[in-house]
């Protein structure tokens, strides 16, 4: 590390930020497994997206461009939804293939030039039941945000520090933190 890296440790306050929006998807109860996906599989999952803090600006500027061209995305970009086809992004089933193969080119274009880095804890309901977790009764009783949690704050904190940055986490804020 260097003497500027190890400087900045000592008076962390000094050290640039890094923010990373989080949410989650799928039931955090171990007993209750979600919505059926086309995919089948039973999960819960917590991710989001690592962001720092002077790339911010010029990334929701990016986004605003994207929304501007297309006036008809009113809501959060919800990449199942989008990718479904359903809920807010139900008109990209009915605009024409050209239309449709322009919007995925510039959703892309623009992720690929976002200054950001993604992270994700994804849990195996039916995993993590088969190893007991599902036997716990009251206080005992195991929440999946518990470990997806934990998890994804860690790898957050240490890509943080790994990067000489302090840690700024909004939680819930996935959807909305860029609109």
């Amino acid at each position: 590390m260097s003497a500027e890296a190890n400087a900045a440790i000592d008076a962390p306050e000094k050290l640039p930020l890094i923010h990373l929006y989080i949410d989650e998807t799928g039931s955090r109860h171990l007993d209750r497994p979600g919505a059926q996906a086309k995919h089948g599989f039973d999960w819960f999952a917590i991710g989001g997206l690592l962001i720092d803090h002077e790339h911010e600006e010029g990334t929701k500027q990016r986004l605003q461009a994207l929304l501007a061209r297309w006036p008809q995305i009113r809501g959060p970009l919800h990449f199942t939804d989008m990718r479904a086809e359903k809920k807010g992004f139900s008109w990209l089933g009915r605009i024409g293939d050209e239309a449709r193969t322009r919007f995925w080119s510039e959703y892309k274009i623009f992720l690929a030039g976002a200054q950001v880095a993604g992270t994700a804890c994804v849990i195996d309901r039916p995993g993590y039941a088969a190893r007991g977790y599902g036997k716990r009764v009251g206080e005992e009783k195991w929440l999946l945000c518990r470990s997806a949690f934990d998890i994804i704050l860690e790898r957050a904190a240490k890509y943080a520090q790994h990067r000489g940055r302090r840690l700024r986490v909004y939680y819930e804020r996935a959807d909305c933190g860029f609109q």
